[in-house]
């Protein structure tokens, strides 16, 4: 079972996934132990560096390894979980919503469903209720930036939820860490099930 934390944060917002970017950072932390990150521009982003490290510090020792070194499929892939693992909330969305969706083929992903969402979280999570509305429109405009560039949508315009194809090795270290994980990338208990058979 994936436990919920107490309290949603939305620390994501200074970073969505950033594919390339995270896997540069991993490269230093994991092998040298540096802590930095510099842009295309040449600055460094502390926020983005301290959610990488959050996101990273996330995964097993064996994904870790995977998102330096597989196919960018992959690093996307454990990207991801990276931070389905680290922000509750995505991955609330992703379970609560997205997936059911999905598994009743209904692909259309709309605002209706995201507002709806954060309006029955709103009941027990405080800290939701209490966003400005400048922050509630970029945690949504951060979400569905990661759906895309995960692969979970095809893109933030349409929305249309994407079939979930995940590498061999993902796949393995993510039933190794908790079979539970895969339902971020959609899969029905059955196919879990049958992943474990």
């Amino acid at each position: 079972m994936i436990e919920s934390n107490l309290k949603y944060e939305f620390s994501f917002t200074a970073s969505s996934l950033r594919v390339n970017d995270m896997v540069l950072f991993a490269t230093k932390y994991l092998n040298e132990g540096v802590m930095e990150f510099n842009s295309d521009k040449g600055t460094t982003n502390k926020r983005m560096v301290s959610e990488f490290k959050k996101r990273i510090d996330n995964l097993t020792v064996n994904q870790q390894e995977l998102l330096l070194n597989s196919n960018f499929s992959n690093q996307k892939q454990l990207a991801f979980l990276s931070a389905c693992k680290t922000y509750s909330l995505l991955r609330d969305f992703v379970i609560e919503v997205v997936r059911e969706k999905f598994l009743i083929m209904d692909y259309n992903l709309t605002e209706t469903d995201y507002i709806s969402f954060i309006r029955r979280k709103e009941i027990n999570h405080d800290e939701l209720a209490n966003l400005t509305d400048q922050t509630q429109a970029k945690v949504k405009q951060v979400i569905f930036k990661i759906l895309e560039q995960a692969g979970i949508i095809d893109n933030v315009r349409n929305k249309e939820i994407q079939l979930q194809i995940l590498g061999a090795s993902t796949k393995k270290s993510i039933i190794e860490d908790n079979p539970e994980w895969l339902k971020v990338f959609l899969l029905s208990d059955m196919d879990i099930q049958n992943e474990l058979n």
